[in-house]
C-alpha cells in the first residue's frame, strides 16, 4: 500500500495504490458533501456525460480506521500536466471546469478549487477526476475558488495569448510569481481585453487595496452569470501565432510534381 504524493493538499481524503490498483480513501469530514454528490444526481448526471470520472465504491479493503469510504476511479493509464498543455487544451479545460460548476449549482453544490491538475485526458477526451472537489453550495457566499481559477487558468490563458512564443511550461513552472496580484506581467494592451481588465486587472486592484471579493456576498444568480461570463470570455479567446518557416507552408507555390510525388508516397506508405 502506497499513499500518493498528489493528494497531500486535500484534508477530506487521499489517493493510494494497492495491489497494483488505484484508490481513494475518503475522510470523516468529506461525508457530508460526498453523500450529496452522490444523493443529489450531480454525480450520475456529470458521470453519464463523460465530464466526471466515474468511480465504485469498495466495501472490501479495510486498510484505514479513520476511512469513511474507500472508492476505486476508472484508470486513466496515462497522466499529463498542464505545463505540457497547448493554449487550446488549457483553454477547453478552463471551459470544462465551467461548466461542470454551473451544472453543479444546478444541484446545490459548487466547487471548492478549481485547478487545471483537476483535468486529465480519458479515450481522447478530457475529464474531471476531482470526486472530493465538491462541496454544498451555500446561499449568498462567492466561489471561493474564484481567485484560483483566475490564476491557474485566465491568466495563463491571456500570457500565451499575448506572448504565443513562449510555452505553458513558463507560467505554469512559476505559479508562485504569476499572480493576480502582479497583473502588470500582461501587456498594457490587455486592459483593453474585458475578460482581463474583470477578472485580472480589477482582482489585482481590489486585492491591493484589501478590497477582496471574498469577503463580498454574492447572490446565486450573479454567481452564474459571473460564471457564464468567464465561459463567454475564454470562449472567445485566442491564440495568433507569430509567422515561423512552417506556419505558412501549404500557402507557398509549390510544383505540380511535388503534390504528386507527396500523394504518391502517401498511397503507398
Amino acid at each position: 500500500m502506497n499513499k500518493s504524493n498528489s493528494s497531500y493538499k486535500d484534508k477530506n481524503g487521499f489517493i493510494f495504490t494497492y495491489e497494483d490498483k488505484l484508490y481513494r480513501c475518503i475522510l470523516p469530514s468529506a461525508k457530508d458533501d460526498y453523500e450529496l454528490l452522490m444523493s443529489s444526481g450531480l454525480y450520475e448526471c456529470l458521470a453519464t456525460k463523460g465530464l466526471l470520472i466515474p468511480h465504485k465504491e469498495i466495501t472490501s479493503l479495510k486498510l484505514y480506521d479513520n476511512a469513511y469510504k474507500i472508492i476505486q476511479p476508472d484508470f486513466i493509464p496515462f497522466i499529463s500536466y498542464p505545463y505540457e498543455w497547448s493554449f487550446a487544451t488549457i483553454k477547453a479545460a478552463a471551459l470544462l471546469t465551467l461548466n461542470i460548476n454551473l451544472k453543479a449549482l444546478e444541484y446545490g453544490m459548487i466547487l471548492k478549487d478549481a485547478t487545471p491538475l483537476n483535468i486529465q485526458f480519458c479515450e481522447g477526451k478530457l475529464i474531471f477526476i476531482d470526486t472530493l472537489s465538491f462541496e454544498k453550495y451555500q446561499q449568498d457566499k462567492p466561489w471561493i475558488a474564484y481567485r484560483q481559477f483566475c490564476e491557474s487558468f485566465l491568466l495563463p490563458l491571456l500570457l500565451l495569448k499575448y506572448y504565443p512564443a513562449t510555452k505553458a511550461s513558463s507560467w505554469y513552472g512559476n505559479a508562485d510569481t504569476v499572480s493576480i496580484n502582479n497583473a502588470e506581467v500582461l501587456p498594457l494592451k490587455s486592459k483593453f481585453n474585458l475578460a482581463a481588465f474583470l477578472h485580472i486587472h480589477l482582482q489585482s486592484k481590489s486585492g491591493k487595496t484589501g478590497t477582496s471579493t471574498e469577503q463580498r456576498k454574492i447572490s446565486k444568480s450573479q454567481l452564474i452569470n459571473l460564471l457564464k461570463g468567464l465561459y463567454d470570455s475564454i470562449g472567445k479567446l485566442k491564440l495568433i501565432p507569430k509567422n515561423i518557416n512552417w506556419s505558412a507552408y501549404y500557402q507557398k507555390d509549390h510544383s505540380e510534381n511535388y503534390y504528386t510525388e507527396k500523394r504518391n508516397i502517401l498511397n503507398h506508405s
